[in-house]
């Protein structure tokens, strides 16, 4: 039973009280309204004698009301009170009571036959009921039936048993439930742990997926130095196409080491960011004057945007960007910019095959592959866009990628403006 079903308990030992003062009530109104109305009303309309035999009529009549009444009243007060009226609340019962309710862990206290005596707010929110009334039976207390055979190891072997389970939902949550045995019966325990089990989780999916990328280019490797040790030095052609196998593979490994390396300093937070105005027509155009594919890539925007970020970090979402629109299509590729009423707008659009809707939150994970095919083809590491929404996030703003008509993609960034510097504006732009 908890705070509130406490207060209930109190609210309702007032209901006898409520029908005393019923009964009070009636006859004070019989005493000062009807009996005189009865005795100097007829007297007061007409003076015939004719009129005695009626006003004896209504007094018996006021009488046999007032006993009716009054038999009423009692019947009302004993009907809302109940057949026994719950005993008040101890103070000390109550604080406890109170005090369990602040838990964040849920709490249900079980009598010797299995009823609940006690369950906190937290144990309503995680067994997902509005109210759990004392005297539940334990067959009726929750739809898990792993929790119910805890808690009944507990009551009849006092057994100290923990268990990790999955509520039906929705929504699903994990929790890590602790059966004890009382003095008087037995006391449930439970965790919410489905946010840790998830990270356990995606950190077991990363490093299955890190493992098998690094596989494929080492793998790559390996053969080519076996090649070669077979005798392929022999023949020049057979040596030089080994050699740039091995080369692209080394690099492709190098990359994917690199990535890893920076999406673990970004989780850390080993690598701290330095938020200053950073120009974004500047940054864009040192970032893709690097590129061999420059010539593709065309800008469009004003001269005078400047947003709030670190300025590395914008280098490096731009990059990774254009370098991800380049790499699957082999048309044109359009970076522009401007002013919206949330911020900044940033977009790097391209005219490939597009993505399907439900592809496109999905494209920010790790190592998510669209055309697991294609992306061997094309090369990448499978990285660059979890960098992309962590570096926009740790900056204070968004990406997400919207349908570029007629084909393509359009990947789009929202970052906080930010005032132009008095100093040159060479040094806000990202290097290169």
């Amino acid at each position: 039973m908890g705070l509130g079903q406490a207060e209930h308990v109190n609210r309702s030992s007032i209901a006898p009280r409520f029908g005393t003062s019923l009964v009070v009530g009636i006859l004070v109104a019989e005493v000062l309204l009807v009996q005189p109305v009865a005795y100097w009303g007829p007297a007061l309309v007409a003076h015939a004698e004719r009129f005695d035999a009626f006003v004896d009529l209504l007094r018996a009549a006021s009488w046999i009301g007032t006993v009716a009444l009054t038999g009423l009243g009692f019947w009302m007060g004993s009907y809302v009170a109940g057949p026994e009226a719950p005993a008040p609340v101890p103070p000390k019962q109550r604080w406890l009571w109170l005090m369990l309710d602040t838990f964040s862990e849920g709490v249900v206290a079980f009598d010797h036959e299995g009823r609940v005596a006690f369950a906190n707010q937290a144990a309503l929110r995680l067994l997902q009921r509005r109210a759990l009334p004392d005297g539940t039976p334990m067959a009726a207390f929750a739809d898990v039936p792993r929790l119910r055979t805890t808690v009944a190891r507990a009551l009849l072997d006092g057994r100290l048993e923990t268990v990790e389970l999955r509520t039906p939902g929705p929504p699903r949550r994990t929790l890590l439930a602790r059966a004890a045995p009382c003095d008087d019966g037995a006391m449930l325990l439970m965790m919410d742990v489905t946010d840790e089990r998830a990270a356990v989780e995606a950190r077991e999916a990363f490093l299955s997926d890190a493992a098998h990328e690094l596989r494929t280019p080492v793998a790559g490797i390996a053969m080519g130095i076996e090649a070669l040790a077979m005798g392929a030095l022999d023949d020049r052609a057979t040596t030089e196409a080994l050699l740039s196998g091995i080369e692209r593979q080394s690099g492709r490994l190098q990359a994917l080491l690199d990535d890893l390396l920076s999406l673990a300093r970004l989780e850390s937070g080993a690598a701290p960011l330095d938020m200053e105005p950073v120009h974004v027509e500047s940054t864009a155009q040192i970032v893709v004057e690097g590129m061999e594919q420059r010539d593709r890539v065309s800008f469009e925007g004003p001269g005078d945007v400047w947003i709030d970020a670190d300025a590395l970090a914008c280098d490096q979402i731009l990059t990774n960007l254009v370098t991800n629109a380049l790499r699957y299509t082999d048309g044109p590729v359009r970076i522009a910019w401007g002013n919206s009423l949330k911020g900044v707008r940033i977009e790097v659009a391209d005219e490939g095959p597009g993505l399907p809707d439900e592809q496109k939150e999905k494209v920010f994970e790790r190592f998510h592959r669209v055309d697991k095919g294609r992306s061997s083809k094309v090369g990448g590491t499978g990285l660059g866009l979890a960098i992309v929404r962590e570096l926009v996030e740790r900056c204070g703003g968004r990406v997400w990628v919207e349908d570029n008509a007629p084909s393509g993609c359009r990947f789009v960034v929202e970052m906080n403006p930010a005032a132009e510097p008095s100093g040159p504006r060479e040094e806000h732009a990202a290097s290169v």
